[in-house]
């Protein structure tokens, strides 16, 4: 997958449409009950993060909506252990979203098990 190019702003908008389009996907197929397409969407939204860590916005983006998919009442546990993985290795390549707040029941729920 070749990301960049020789506009900067061409590259960037390219990412831009791969994280709306995965993001997309991952909702539709969370809600339907389509675990491996959705939990596919986690890992490759984690990857478009790492691929955008110099656009905070973007990486802003994915965690929400990684964060969002995990605390809807549709997800499955294994959708929800790729959106896991996914969100805490966003917040160590971008330490400046490690702000995303987090309802205290999700928390909770993730350490219980």
């Amino acid at each position: 997958m070749k990301l960049a190019s020789k506009n900067r702003s061409d590259g960037s908008m390219r990412l831009r449409e791969l994280v709306v389009f995965t993001v997309d996907l991952m909702s539709r197929c969370s809600s339907k009950g389509r675990k491996n397409v959705a939990r596919h969407c986690c890992t490759s939204l984690g990857a478009l993060g790492w691929f955008a860590k110099d656009d905070l916005l973007l990486v802003k983006k994915i965690a929400d909506s990684l964060l969002n998919m995990m605390e809807s009442l549709t997800c499955r546990s294994e959708v929800l252990h790729e959106g896991l993985i996914a969100l805490v290795a966003l917040c160590k390549d971008c330490m400046e979203i490690c702000c995303i707040s987090c309802k205290p029941n999700l928390l909770i729920s993730l350490l219980d098990g």
